[in-house]
């Protein structure tokens, strides 16, 4: 393989100046993420169980 005729070199952006140290807490969000979807799991599953057992009543 040849190279390629023309090269194109990009300047990395400036930087912004760090004033005062940050930190974020993704664990958190992570864990918030977790429980809701476990929440969410057990909404379904209880609707599911009320669904299954209103045809066996009916069948009686």
């Amino acid at each position: 393989k040849s190279l390629p005729d023309a090269v194109t070199i990009i300047e990395p952006k400036e930087e912004q100046a760090v004033l005062q140290p940050v930190s974020q807490d993704y664990g958190a969000k992570a864990a918030q993420a977790v429980a809701q979807g476990s929440q969410d799991i057990r909404v379904a599953e209880q609707e599911g169980a009320a669904e299954e057992a209103q045809p066996a009543a009916e069948e009686q």
